[in-house]
């Protein structure tokens, strides 16, 4: 009994350790989709940069999409229209791991988030000077 229990063991640790190897091999991908949902009241273009890799202009009605490879916890972006700004983890592992598209709709009043592009929620509100 004893050596099928240290067996058991044995099995357990070498699966684990095969599955945590795999899983830190592969790399993680995730497509941050922003929509800009502002209204159409000459303020300007929403402009949107994660990362740091360049900003990006987006029209009223124009989704910005970006792939990441995921070597960091946060995917941090920056976002301005007209007197309003906000910094904020577009993908935050610990809110958005296991999902490989994060949605997200930029309104008036702020950031909505959403798994599926269909119901979303208020996360982030705009911040002005």
């Amino acid at each position: 009994m004893a050596f099928q229990n240290h067996l058991f063991v044995l099995f357990f640790l070498a699966f684990n350790f095969l599955s945590t190897t795999t899983i830190l091999a592969s790399p993680h991908t995730v497509v941050l989709d922003i929509r800009n949902d502002l209204p159409n009241n000459n303020l300007g273009d929403l402009t949107i940069d994660c990362n740091h890799l360049s900003p990006s202009h987006i029209k009223v009605g124009v989704h910005y999409n970006q792939t990441f490879q995921l070597n960091e916890i946060n995917v941090e972006c920056y976002a301005m229209w007209s007197r309003y700004f906000l910094i904020w983890n577009g993908f935050q592992a610990k809110r958005d791991g296991g999902h490989s598209i994060i949605y997200w709709s930029v309104r008036e009043d702020g950031f909505y988030h959403s798994f599926d592009a269909s119901h979303y929620k208020l996360l982030e509100k705009w911040e002005t000077e």
